[in-house]
């Protein structure tokens, strides 16, 4: 099953966060990937149970993007940018393949 179509009206860009280097954050070669942007923001619990208000979840099949994390950066369609703040990775357990997707939060 691919990928809802529904779920892939926005083009964005992933800079995958790599590590920081001498200069600050380095990133990987960027990678455009057809989603869904959902502006507006909302409440997330991060990984260390700290809270923080997302600006954007962004949906994205799981298949399109390796290695994600937290500090990558994502251009929204209108050319602005954000921060990778939470990833979850949504399984069906092998319902659905296609639906299986990446849950970003970004600011």
């Amino acid at each position: 099953m691919l990928f809802p179509s529904a779920l892939g009206r926005h083009q964005v860009t992933v800079h995958p966060y790599l590590g920081s280097g001498g200069t600050g954050p380095v990133f990987g070669p960027a990678v455009a990937v057809r989603g869904f942007v959902d502006r507006g923001n909302r409440l997330v619990k991060r990984a260390d149970g700290s809270e923080i208000t997302v600006t954007a979840t962004v949906i994205l099949p799981v298949e399109a993007i390796d290695g994600l994390r937290v500090a990558s950066r994502i251009t929204f369609p209108d050319g602005t940018t954000g921060t990778v703040q939470t990833v979850l990775r949504r399984d069906t357990g092998g319902l659905a393949d296609g639906l299986n997707h990446w849950e970003i939060g970004c600011t």
